[in-house]
Protein backbone atom coordinates (compact mmCIF):
# COMPACT_ATOMS: atom_id res chain seq x y z
CA UNK A 1 0.00 0.00 0.00
CA UNK A 2 1.55 3.28 -0.92
CA UNK A 3 2.61 5.53 2.29
CA UNK A 4 0.03 8.27 0.72
CA UNK A 5 -2.60 5.82 1.12
CA UNK A 6 -1.65 5.24 4.30
CA UNK A 7 -2.22 8.71 5.40
CA UNK A 8 -5.54 8.95 3.94
CA UNK A 9 -6.91 5.85 6.19
CA UNK A 10 -5.48 7.73 8.86
CA UNK A 11 -6.91 11.01 8.15
CA UNK A 12 -10.32 9.03 7.51
CA UNK A 13 -10.35 7.05 11.27
CA UNK A 14 -12.11 9.22 12.91
CA UNK A 15 -15.20 10.09 10.34
CA UNK A 16 -14.99 5.71 10.12
CA UNK A 17 -15.50 5.48 13.65
CA UNK A 18 -18.26 8.64 14.27
CA UNK A 19 -20.04 6.35 11.38
CA UNK A 20 -20.09 2.93 12.95
CA UNK A 21 -23.88 1.70 13.56
CA UNK A 22 -22.88 1.11 17.06
CA UNK A 23 -21.77 4.55 18.26
CA UNK A 24 -23.01 6.74 20.21
CA UNK A 25 -23.46 9.96 17.46
CA UNK A 26 -25.31 7.59 14.97
CA UNK A 27 -27.41 6.47 18.11
CA UNK A 28 -28.46 9.87 18.76
CA UNK A 29 -28.96 11.19 15.21
CA UNK A 30 -31.58 7.82 14.87
CA UNK A 31 -33.69 8.93 17.72
CA UNK A 32 -34.03 12.55 16.43
CA UNK A 33 -34.21 10.41 12.85
CA UNK A 34 -36.72 7.96 14.87
CA UNK A 35 -38.78 10.89 16.09
CA UNK A 36 -39.97 12.75 12.97
CA UNK A 37 -40.20 8.97 10.79
CA UNK A 38 -42.85 8.37 14.44
CA UNK A 39 -44.73 11.42 13.54
CA UNK A 40 -45.01 10.79 9.97
CA UNK A 41 -46.44 7.31 11.05
CA UNK A 42 -48.81 9.25 13.36
CA UNK A 43 -49.90 11.34 10.76
CA UNK A 44 -50.69 8.42 8.28
CA UNK A 45 -52.48 6.10 11.18
CA UNK A 46 -49.68 3.56 11.09
CA UNK A 47 -49.06 3.04 14.72
CA UNK A 48 -47.97 -0.42 14.76
CA UNK A 49 -45.21 -0.44 12.51
CA UNK A 50 -43.23 1.56 14.97
CA UNK A 51 -43.16 -0.84 17.44
CA UNK A 52 -40.30 -2.39 15.42
CA UNK A 53 -38.31 0.08 14.82
CA UNK A 54 -34.48 -0.44 16.54
CA UNK A 55 -31.07 1.26 15.94
CA UNK A 56 -29.92 0.60 12.62
CA UNK A 57 -27.61 -1.90 11.90
CA UNK A 58 -25.06 -1.86 8.56
CA UNK A 59 -21.76 -2.97 7.10
CA UNK A 60 -19.30 -0.12 6.20
CA UNK A 61 -16.41 -0.53 4.38
CA UNK A 62 -13.85 1.99 3.93
CA UNK A 63 -11.02 2.32 1.57
CA UNK A 64 -8.81 5.41 0.88
CA UNK A 65 -11.29 7.13 -0.63
CA UNK A 66 -14.23 4.33 -1.60
CA UNK A 67 -16.72 3.29 0.90
CA UNK A 68 -19.62 1.46 0.82
CA UNK A 69 -22.40 0.91 3.33
CA UNK A 70 -24.69 -2.48 3.13
CA UNK A 71 -28.64 -2.83 5.11
CA UNK A 72 -31.39 -1.64 4.54
CA UNK A 73 -32.56 1.14 1.82
CA UNK A 74 -33.65 3.38 4.72
CA UNK A 75 -30.46 3.13 7.12
CA UNK A 76 -27.89 3.43 4.00
CA UNK A 77 -29.81 6.97 3.27
CA UNK A 78 -29.66 7.99 6.71
CA UNK A 79 -25.77 7.11 6.31
CA UNK A 80 -25.60 8.89 3.03
CA UNK A 81 -27.17 12.01 5.22
CA UNK A 82 -24.99 11.63 8.47
CA UNK A 83 -21.81 11.77 5.98
CA UNK A 84 -23.10 15.20 4.16
CA UNK A 85 -23.78 17.03 7.62
CA UNK A 86 -21.00 15.30 9.66
CA UNK A 87 -18.56 18.28 8.48
CA UNK A 88 -21.41 20.99 9.72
Amino acid sequence: MPSAMKLYSIGLLPLTLKLKDSSEFVKTKWRKHDKEILKQLEQNESQHIAAFRQFPQWTQTWYADDSACISSLEEVLFWMKLIMNSFE
